[in-house]
């Protein structure tokens, strides 16, 4: 089933100042970054103005709040030819904000008569002031209702208490994985700045690094890094090539250190002044100084122990099991350590010149990385143990035990 994405504003709206003859609120005049001005008592509605202009018109806005913020407000995004119309619900909701004593039923009508006669689906939330973690919840389950999958998020953090918006930032980072969020962006209206609206792109490129970051702390694979680096930092062509081909050639075993170790070269000299760029290329320039100084069989060593990590164990035994075997290719001088015959003279002469216990080593990681692939049970009887999913406690600690086990063999191999 296709599912249809869209932009949705997402914001709080707070206590307003009421004007003077009592005829509403205190509009304020924002001004956006292209010059563009837009009169407004709640930010939101010039916002949506804004993003119609800009051709990204927001197919629903969220507006989150509690029994006492001025939902009446929200008439203003009505217009005038329609507000006839919904006088009886309007009357109704100002009733209610002058009492302090807003429900969701009424909202749940007043959303309807908005989105019945304006351009944009509204969407009231009764939320509370999210002083206490049930209030935050409610925020929580309103973002995550109404945010769909590959959805566009701009979030308005203009008005509310001080803390919401610094709330819902947060339940972005996080609803952008549940719904794979195409991006997230957000938007101030600066009443201390002259009421100039503070748009806040660093905070997506913020987002990316993170992503692009944790997905090589967890996998080892720094493509994603790269291509946030390529996109933010600008580097010249040439770089970007070999960070590309670099990446991928980590990831099928073609590494070439000559090239790696240009590509360091350049990247030392970027970002001087950029912050970001600098440590971009500060956190490339790490698994490329692995790539350049380590051999294959530490390389496979190192990226077990990331998959061991983020708990791949299917990954990580096999990762783990190949670095013995090339380790043991090396230690006792066995041409092409990738063939069954190597691996089996690496394994007989393990225990010829280690003797029995890291023979029994080798032997248990081979047996284990076979029963996993494989979905077999193991030829050792002894195995069982960590595979036995109904005891996942037990069988992870027996699991590290053999894993364990496995890096003292390979520290030994490489002694030379």
């Amino acid at each position: 089933m296709t599912t249809v994405s869209k932009r949705v504003v997402a914001g709080f709206i707070g206590k307003g100042k009421q004007k003077a003859n009592g005829t509403g609120y205190e509009q304020a005049t924002y001004v956006f970054s292209n010059g563009e001005e837009q009169s407004a008592s709640v930010f939101g509605t010039a916002l949506l103005a804004h993003l119609a202009r800009q051709n990204r018109p927001a197919e629903l806005w969220l507006v989150m709040g509690t029994a006492a913020s001025i939902w009446d407000a929200l008439v203003e995004l009505v217009p005038d030819d329609q507000i006839s119309s919904i006088e009886k619900i309007w009357d109704a909701v100002s009733r209610a904000v002058r009492q302090e004593d807003m429900t969701q039923p009424l909202l749940d009508e007043w959303s309807a008569a908005l989105s019945q006669t304006s351009r944009v689906k509204v969407v009231c939330e009764l939320v509370g002031p999210a002083n206490d973690r049930d209030s935050q919840m409610r925020v929580w389950k309103a973002l995550y209702r109404n945010v769909g999958v590959g959805d566009d998020l701009t979030l308005d953090i203009t008005h509310g208490l001080r803390h919401q918006p610094v709330l819902m930032a947060f339940m972005a980072t996080t609803l952008r994985w549940f719904r794979r969020l195409a991006s997230v962006e957000m938007y101030y209206g600066a009443f201390e700045f002259g009421n100039q609206v503070i748009e806040l792109p660093l905070c997506q490129d913020l987002l990316d690094v993170t992503e692009a970051l944790a997905t090589y702390r967890y996998t080892d694979d720094f493509g994603q890094l790269v291509n946030v680096f390529g996109r933010l930092a600008a580097p010249e062509a040439d770089l970007l090539d070999k960070l590309e081909q670099a990446a991928y050639a980590d990831n099928v075993n073609r590494v070439t250190k000559k090239a790696v170790n240009k590509a360091r070269a350049q990247l030392s000299a970027v970002g001087e002044v950029a912050a970001l760029d600098r440590a971009l290329a500060e956190a490339l320039d790490e698994p490329l100084s692995w790539i350049a100084g380590d051999t294959l069989a530490q390389r496979l060593r190192r990226k077990a122990e990331t998959a061991f990590a983020a708990n791949q164990r299917l990954k990580g035994i096999v990762l783990l099991y190949e670095a013995l075997c090339v380790a043991g290719c090396q230690k006792f001088e066995i041409d092409e350590p990738l063939s069954y015959d190597s691996r089996r003279e690496a394994g007989k002469k393990i225990k010829e010149e280690l003797g029995s216990d890291y023979a029994s080593h080798f032997k248990n990681i081979a047996n284990l990385r076979n029963a996993v692939v494989h979905g077999t049970d193991p030829e050792d009887q002894d195995l069982k143990a960590p595979l036995d999913a109904l005891n996942p406690k037990a069988a992870q600690a027996r699991f590290d035990e053999i894993v364990k086990s496995g890096y003292a063999l390979f520290d030994t191999l490489m002694q030379p």
